[in-house]
């Protein structure tokens, strides 16, 4: 990050290496009890986790795609996630998939029966 001028991202996630490429836009959030609150991330660059950083690396999920910036640093994302409209169609598109299906997911690529389900409550 001292190539940025900083000590540390604006945010991160972590991902296999092939789940996310350099410009991607990444619409991410928890899952917790109710995942809500998505937030769209802007990927700098993806990274690899070495294996000796015991906090950070994850074996199914190596690597880390990382935004440098605050998000008012970038270009505007696909579309506002934090409408009212679309956090409703979010809410009901993850409560009808299945937070249970979300958590089994092995990519962080949503699968199609969950995008149509945000298309269809939107």
């Amino acid at each position: 990050m001292h190539a940025y001028g900083i000590s540390e991202p604006e945010s991160w996630i972590s991902c296999r290496p092939k789940d996310y490429r350099i410009s991607d836009w990444v619409l991410a959030f928890p899952l917790g009890k109710n995942p809500e609150n998505p937030e769209w991330m802007f990927v700098d660059y993806v990274v690899r986790v070495p294996q000796s950083d015991k906090k950070a690396y994850d074996r199914e999920n190596p690597c880390q795609a990382v935004q440098v910036w605050k998000r008012k640093s970038y270009a505007v994302p696909p579309f506002n996630e934090r409408s009212k409209k679309f956090r409703k169609a979010f809410e009901k598109a993850i409560s009808n998939f299945g937070l249970s299906q979300v958590r089994k997911m092995k990519s962080c690529k949503p699968p199609k029966g969950l995008i149509d389900l945000i298309y269809e409550h939107f």
